[in-house]
Order: structure tokens, then sequence, then C-alpha cells
């Protein structure tokens, strides 16, 4: 899948068969003018279309087979589990990365877990970090039948953080579960922020929060917007 990635372009569609994966390009997320070793993630490009839940037998990739996926039995993980197993204190800060992406740039099958935003900078977002920067900007990925689970931020946002800054940070979020996720700070499960006149307002379908813990406040989703100080709590 990483290397699908790498390569890939907007309008390109990556289908993913069953099994565990985990992150190795390395992203400057911080931008501190440096790649920490941690610093790795799926980064998902503008445009582009994966999908997980394929046994890895079939020999075509039509609608039908895409509507016929079993979620369950074909289980497709993205895993920040990077360094010593089942030890989180090395896993990635984010598992997957989204910047400036446009709404038809969409994720549908996967399972996110075990993201450590636990660093000095990146401490928001252990599943999905998803971030519009600068003037009119938007990131507005579309996730479908995605459950996060077992991601961690130190700051904000354990299974997901939307961040807009001058632009829309506005993803769409179809059947997705958000389970046993936590942060130290807000928004256990997700976490939407938006600044500087930025707008950061979600839709969500048919999600679920279950069992997300914040050693701040109990919260499954947590948005906040600077300067009209407005703070909506679930």
């Amino acid at each position: 899948m990483q290397s699908a990635l790498t390569v890939a372009s907007s309008g390109t569609k990556i289908y993913v068969a069953k099994g565990t994966y985990k992150p190795t390009q390395g992203i400057d997320v911080d931008e501190n003018g440096s790649t920490e070793v941690r610093e790795v993630t799926f980064q998902i490009p503008s445009g582009i279309e994966v999908y997980g839940g394929f046994a890895g037998t079939e020999n075509s990739f039509t609608q039908s087979n895409l509507d016929a996926r079993d979620f369950t039995n074909n289980e497709t993980i993205l895993s920040g589990d990077i360094g010593t197993q089942n030890n989180n204190s090395d896993n990635a800060y984010h598992v997957v990365y989204t910047k400036n992406v446009s709404s038809s740039t969409l994720m549908d099958g996967f399972s996110i877990i075990l993201g450590n935003a636990n660093g000095t900078l990146n401490n928001d977002g252990g599943g999905w970090y998803n971030i519009s920067d600068g003037t009119n900007s938007i990131s507005n990925p579309k996730l479908e039948n995605i459950d996060f689970e077992s991601n961690t931020a130190h700051a904000n946002g354990g299974g997901m953080y939307n961040e807009s800054d001058k632009g829309t940070s506005n993803p769409t979020l179809t059947d997705c579960n958000f389970i046993n996720n936590f942060t130290n700070n807000e928004g256990a499960g997700m976490y939407n922020y938006s600044l500087f006149g930025g707008t950061s307002n979600p839709s969500l379908t048919n999600c679920n929060f279950n069992n997300n813990e914040s050693n701040f406040r109990p919260l499954g989703l947590y948005q906040q917007k600077r300067v009209l100080f407005f703070k909506f709590y679930f």
C-alpha cells in the first residue's frame, strides 16, 4: 500500500487485500525542518480512492466486487505499531495524514489502529491527522466504513484530528466507528479545530463513539472555533 500511495496521482484507485499494513514513508508533519523516526504515515494524496476489505483473490475490481467486500473476514488494518510490538511508546505519531485534499479523496473499508501522537509537536491525531492550511484551502476527505480503534493523542483527537487554518476542514464520514481511543486533553474520538476564520465542521452519518476516554473530559467528539470561542461537546 505504501508503494502504491507513493506513485499515485489524482484519479487513481487503490485496492488493498486483507492484512496488516504499517507506514514507512517519513513526512515532516509538524514542519519543523526534520523528519523524526516516528513521523512515518500513510499520506493520502488529493483525489485518490483507497479501498480495503478484499480477499486478495479477486480477478477484477468492478462495482459489484466493491459492494461484495467483507470487512469482517477480510479486515484491512493500518497499524501504527512500527517499533517494538505491543509497546505503543515507539508507535507512529499519525497512522494516516491528509493535507489540503479535495472531497474526491476517499478511504473505504479500513481499521486504523495504534497511532500514538505523543510527540512534542506531533501531539494531535493519533489515528488520522487532517489539516487544511492556508487561505481558502480545503481538506475534505471522505471516509466510509472506517474503524478507529486504540489510538492515542497526548493533546487532542486520539482517533481523528481535523484542523482548519484560514480554510475548510470538513471531512464526510459514513458508517465509521470510534472505539477505545484515548487523549490526555479533549476529543478522544474526534477533535475539530478552526482558527483565523477557518471552518471545521465534519459531516457524520451512522457513526458510533464507544468507550473513548480522556484524562480531561470523557468526550467522544470535541469542536472548538477560535476567536468566536465556540465549543461543542458530545
